[in-house]
């Protein structure tokens, strides 16, 4: 089976690598000539070393293209670009339908087009008139582990114009490669899916985060209380419960926008939504109220930022508490920043006025203040290595990744959200 996937931003290149995997012949191709340039000649910006190694080594059923494709004899296209954020965190989806018109006058009306992309409800259906075989299915890909994600779907969520009709024999057999369940319900019914569990996962961490700033005050570990509540089969061990600095990236946020906007527009209480995405914009401050009262100390002059991407496992810096910390303060203190995956421009960082290292240990040497805005595991283990040697300074870990025992009987102070 022949399938094509429209679109090579991180979705598609992750998931078209992962059809690779299941045996089947790939054209991946991008209407964006320079970026199809990019991906054949083995460079990909995401942190998917898996998907950097592939490419460098592309095999002969991996095909890469631009819009010259001939998608004539592809049994399944798939709409695999990255959805367009506005500013004001909205769905722009013009590219989406762009690619959608060219793959239909590109392939013959009987060959499934499968929308991927992240859209709004009501997307899809309002295609189906000039595309009668338009379908949807649900993402689930996590920044660093999008070729597993892909490979391994925990479930399929496809909307369909009529869910009562049999899918089609290449779609179902694509579905089926997977080997996990597949939900059949309407396109609206798929496309909230995707709103839905956003939305949960939000409230989830939104919970976790209040929670554990209301532990330190109790003298409580939040650390010991979530590894508590994993083993609550209501809550489970893969539970968001793990607190810090709000609600990280651009996608969750997108959502919970995108649901206030439907609530908003048909008379439903807002309120929850409203709530969540006001507290996360409190909690990433929580670093700033920190430090706020630092500023009048006179024994402190250098910071050392760890953490640009607003989690691990990506380049994005959309969120970033690393950049807005590093902007902030920039004009009181000379700023240090580090980060494994993002690399910021020159003019980047003599606009924010502050110094990138290479080497994390470089950057917080003779630091006043360590911020930990990035939860990677490796600074964990280069600050284990470094504490005892360190001069006089105060670590602020939103993320509890020092051990309080470390810093006993040393010049350190630790302050760690959900830790008294």
């Amino acid at each position: 089976m022949k399938v094509a996937f429209a679109g090579l931003s991180h979705l598609g290149v992750c998931m078209s690598i992962a059809a690779h995997t299941w045996g089947l012949d790939v054209l991946a191709f991008d209407l964006d000539q320079e970026r199809a340039a990019r991906i054949a000649a083995g460079e990909f910006d995401a942190a998917e070393p898996d998907a950097i190694d592939f490419l460098q080594s592309r095999p002969d059923k991996y095909r890469v293209a631009s819009e010259a494709l001939d998608l004539s004899d592809a049994d399944l296209v798939l709409i695999t670009v990255d959805t367009i954020l506005t500013a004001e965190n909205e769905n722009d989806e013009t590219e989406v339908t762009e690619f959608i018109n060219f793959v239909a006058g590109k392939v013959d009306r009987d060959v499934p087009i499968v929308v991927a992309s992240q859209v709004r409800p009501g997307f899809t259906r309002s295609h189906v008139p000039t595309h009668p075989e338009i379908f949807y299915v649900m993402e689930s890909l996590i920044f660093g582990q999008g070729i597993e994600r892909a490979r391994f779907p925990e479930r399929y969520v496809v909307g369909c114009a009529d869910p009562e009709r049999p899918l089609p024999s290449s779609l179902r057999s694509f579905l089926e490669l997977a080997n996990c369940p597949i939900h059949i319900m309407t396109l609206e019914s798929a496309e909230f899916t995707k709103l839905a569990a956003n939305y949960l996962l939000s409230a989830s961490i939104t919970a976790a985060n209040s929670l554990a700033e209301l532990a330190a005050l109790l003298d409580a570990d939040w650390t010991v209380v979530e590894s508590a509540l994993r083993d609550d089969q209501r809550i489970g061990s893969n539970a968001y419960i793990s607190a810090g600095l709000g609600i990280g990236g651009a996608n969750l946020i997108r959502d919970l926008h995108g649901i206030k906007a439907l609530s908003d527009q048909l008379g439903t209480n807002s309120s929850l939504v409203s709530t969540i995405l006001e507290h996360s914009d409190y909690m990433k401050r929580w670093v700033v109220r920190m430090l706020s009262p630092l500023r009048r100390q006179q024994n402190i002059s250098q910071i050392a930022v760890l953490g640009l991407a607003y989690k691990p496992g990506t380049q994005s810096t959309r969120g970033s508490v690393g950049l807005e910390i590093s902007e902030l303060f920039s004009s009181s203190w000379e700023i240090r920043v580090h980060d494994f995956a993002v690399k910021l421009s020159p003019s980047s960082l003599q606009k924010l006025r502050i110094k990138q290292f290479d080497d994390s240990v470089d950057c917080l040497k003779s630091a006043d203040i360590i911020i930990l805005a990035t939860p990677y595991p490796e600074y964990r283990t280069t600050l284990q290595r470094y504490l005892s040697s360190m001069p006089r300074s105060i670590i602020l870990d939103p993320y509890r990744l020092v051990e309080p025992d470390l810093v006993r009987n040393t010049d350190v102070q630790l302050i760690q959200l959900g830790r008294a």
